[in-house]
């Protein structure tokens, strides 16, 4: 992952990074018919991890 952020700005490198276990689907409503995000659905599924990585941040 970091050969393929060579070139950012150390601004704009993420400090860290959440791995999940599938890809964001339609059937889980993750995503609508036009494979856009929900983003309000990702949030409620994944607040957990997301304010994992927030922990500790500066």
């Amino acid at each position: 992952m970091k050969e393929q952020l060579k070139g950012l700005a150390s601004f704009e490198m993420p400090k860290k990074v959440k791995l999940i276990e599938h890809d964001f689907s339609i059937e889980r409503g993750e995503l609508t018919p036009t494979l856009k995000v929900k983003r309000r659905v990702i949030d409620r599924t994944y607040k957990a991890q997301i304010d994992e990585l927030y922990v500790g941040a500066d």
